[in-house]
């Protein structure tokens, strides 16, 4: 049988049908719940360039290389309508709902509207200024869009043929679009390695979707219209949110360039087609058991779990360390007593220990077991604090040197040295065997743990070495810098490998994934990127609200923790890859298709963030308004701020991958307030937010306003 070419590829918008085509020319019409061949349509005599069906499914139209147009009875096969001496042949082809319009668009730049049952021409849709990839009508047919080499896309009334709007914001060529359900929004794919959301009402462009390594192909909305597909050159399918373009998943799987995705009719099913020659079959990734976790009222700065994963510590710039049931996500603990901001923090294996430090000091908990904590030592401050895997030493840092303390004696065991600047960043190997240290002299260094000898100085970074880790076979090292990449390293050479770059900003911090095979690294530019580590291909996997400043991995490698400068932290779920042999869906066995998939925080508050993290609450105290200061934030964006947007601008519309709403200053007489999707900056009185304060409850704790 000849081979399928699955570039081409069309999925019923009512029924359950797939047309894909052969390489001898001939349509085939799949039922995709059984799996059947239903019919073979024959009569294109060179390559197949498109095919769609009509809103009610009962027509198919082609478009092919023999330069015709053809209309396909779906029901039974018969070929409805033939129009003939298109030139040059069509590229990409349009059914209105009930099949008795199409619209056609080629290698030149004008689109044609014709009549499906008699093959009269009925208008020309003159406007783009390259060829035309994509068109199609609008789901109540009052409007046709297209997608052009112009790096354009154009919206055309579908009685008239005028152009009613043109969408500019691609850098490359638009290979293809699809309206969203109520037809309001467009999705678009581009040569630009991005897809694009557009909201046609309103005019303008909502959110670029990035995470993709390469072109992209096509797109796709789920039957709500709350979920949208890519399918990519990379390979990769991705999933994402359409309220903002969150990243949910990126399904990988296929070997080649994935050339076609769409939903199925129930929404549960995505279907997508490769140059590998396989089509697979993937389940929805499930955003019910989603989990945030609340109380950090500033940067969060270093994050640890303990070594059965039973419990979770973050350490924040608001002087506390708070101790977490991972599967409850609720704080167990609230540990107060540093005087300077925490600068990690660490559980000790097997032992009820854990240990917090700053700049100032470096305290001791004692760990009851329903997670309650008590304060039982304090030594001088130190910059990392990383436990051996064995529990018997303790990593500080003094300075420049890291520190080893033997806690079966409570003593300095041994003191590293040869760093030219501060230590920022600490860890042991699997084995125990080598200590690795970062630090500000934009180098690293590695130790014999028990000799202190120095083995190898690790040297390219061009900026502060801001995290470091082994990985779990202790054959390389990972590490991230300001410098906005991740370098991986050999182990004991001390060679560099590989240096991994996509960030646009800073690398804040870095982990290898449980298995080894990746790294997750954290960035100013509120990306978590996932690397390859024996390609160097790097991916997108989550977004946060704000600057990502830790990530740490649970020791069962079932949890990813990443902590933000908004005071955010977030519980990433890590699932086994979803099956990816053309098979039926197993949706009711509750798996997830991507390899980390952000389990997202909720709520009002962390859709606006904190900014940099210390205005509203510096605010709160220095008026002694005693108030929960993230409650004044989520009051002042509601009443305030949303009530003078843009009318076009929705409260829950707002959420995007950067900071949609960030309070900047609270300083003088004026708190501004920022919103990325609109080019104003509402300006918030000092008296306003006083007297809106003073309508809100006394937070827990608090005395008296002053």
């Amino acid at each position: 049988m000849p081979d399928l070419l699955t570039a081409v590829l069309a999925v019923s918008p009512t029924l359950n049908h797939v047309a894909c085509v052969r390489s001898d020319f001939a349509i085939l019409l799949w039922d995709a719940t059984t799996d059947r061949l239903e019919r073979t349509l024959a009569g294109h005599t060179a390559a197949v360039n498109a095919c769609a069906f009509s809103g009610d499914a009962r027509r198919l139209a082609s478009a092919g290389s023999d330069g015709t147009l053809r209309v396909w009875d779906v029901a039974t096969g018969r070929n409805v309508a033939t129009i003939t001496g298109v030139t040059p042949a069509a590229r990409c082809i349009a059914l209105a709902g009930d099949g008795t319009r199409m619209v056609s668009g080629s290698s030149a730049d004008i689109l044609t509207m014709w009549d499906a049952e008699t093959g009269d021409k009925i208008v020309d849709l003159v406007g783009h200024a390259d060829s035309v990839n994509w068109c199609a009508f609008s789901p109540d047919d009052r409007l046709v869009a297209s997608a052009s080499d112009d790096e354009t896309l154009r919206l055309w009334d579908a009685a008239t043929g005028g152009c009613l709007a043109v969408f500019r914001g691609h850098t490359a060529a638009v290979l293809s679009a699809t309206f969203s359900p109520s037809g309001e929004s467009l999705l678009s794919a581009a040569l630009d390695d991005t897809a694009r959301l557009w909201d046609l009402p309103a005019g303008r462009e909502v959110a670029a979707l990035e995470g993709h390594a390469g072109p992209v192909n096509a797109c796709g909305f789920s039957p709500d219209g709350q979920r949208a597909i890519t399918a990519g050159d990379d390979g990769a399918v991705g999933v994402w949110d359409t309220l903002g373009g969150r990243l949910v998943a990126m399904l990988e799987g296929h070997s080649d360039a994935v050339n076609a995705c769409a939903f199925s009719p129930d929404g549960r099913t995505i279907a997508s087609a490769s140059d590998d020659k396989t089509v697979k079959l993937w389940d929805v990734p499930n955003r019910a058991a989603s989990r945030s976790w609340k109380g950090h009222a500033d940067w969060v700065v270093a994050a640890a779990f303990s070594s059965d994963s039973r419990w979770a510590a973050t350490a924040s710039r608001d002087r506390s360390v708070r101790l977490w049931d991972p599967a409850g996500g609720r704080v167990v603990s609230v540990l107060e007593g540093h005087t300077a901001t925490p600068s990690g923090c660490a559980i000790a294996p097997q032992v009820p220990l854990l240990v917090s430090a700053s700049s100032k000091e470096t305290l001791s908990w004692t760990l009851s077991p329903d997670g309650h904590a008590e304060l039982v030592d304090s030594i001088q401050g130190s910059g990392v604090v990383r436990f051996s895997h064995d529990g018997r030493y303790l990593l500080l840092a003094d300075q420049a040197s890291p520190v080893l303390v033997d806690l079966h004696t409570g003593q300095e065991a041994t003191r590293y040295s040869g760093l030219q600047g501060d230590v920022t960043c600490a860890c042991f190997s699997a084995d125990d065997r080598f200590v690795l240290a970062g630090s500000a002299d934009r180098t690293l260094r590695l130790w014999d743990r028990a000799s202190a000898a120095a083995v190898a100085m690790l040297t390219g970074h061009a900026d502060i070495v801001t995290g470091c880790a082994f990985s779990p076979d202790g054959r390389h090292v990972a590490s991230s810098s300001r410098d906005a990449t991740v370098r991986l390293w050999d182990v004991p050479s001390g060679e560099a490998r590989m240096t991994l770059s996509g960030h646009a900003l800073g690398c804040t911090c870095c982990a290898f994934a449980h298995d080894g095979s990746a790294i997750l690294s954290g960035s100013s530019d509120t990306t978590v990127r996932s690397w390859n580590v024996e390609t160097g291909e790097g991916r997108i996997a989550f977004y946060a609200l704000g600057c990502i400043e830790c990530l740490e991995f649970s020791p069962d490698g079932r949890w990813l923790c990443v902590g933000d400068w908004g005071g955010n932290a977030y519980l990433l779920a890590v699932e086994e890859p979803q099956p990816t042999d053309p098979q039926p869906s197993a949706a009711d066995q509750g798996s997830d298709a991507a390899a980390v998939v952000a389990f997202y925080p909720e709520g009002l508050l962390h859709k606006f963030g904190f900014g940099d993290g210390d205005m509203l609450y510096d605010f709160v105290q220095e008026h002694g308004l005693g108030v929960d200061d993230r409650d004044l934030l989520v009051a002042v964006v509601e009443r305030l701020v949303v009530p003078e947007l843009d009318q076009a601008v929705e409260t829950y519309t707002l959420g995007t991958m950067h900071n949609p709403i960030r309070a900047l200053t609270v300083d003088g007489e004026q708190a501004d307030i920022d919103s990325t999707l609109t080019p104003d900056i509402v300006e918030v009185s000092e008296s306003e937010i006083i007297r809106l304060a003073q309508t809100l409850p006394r937070a827990a704790g608090d005395g008296e306003t002053k």
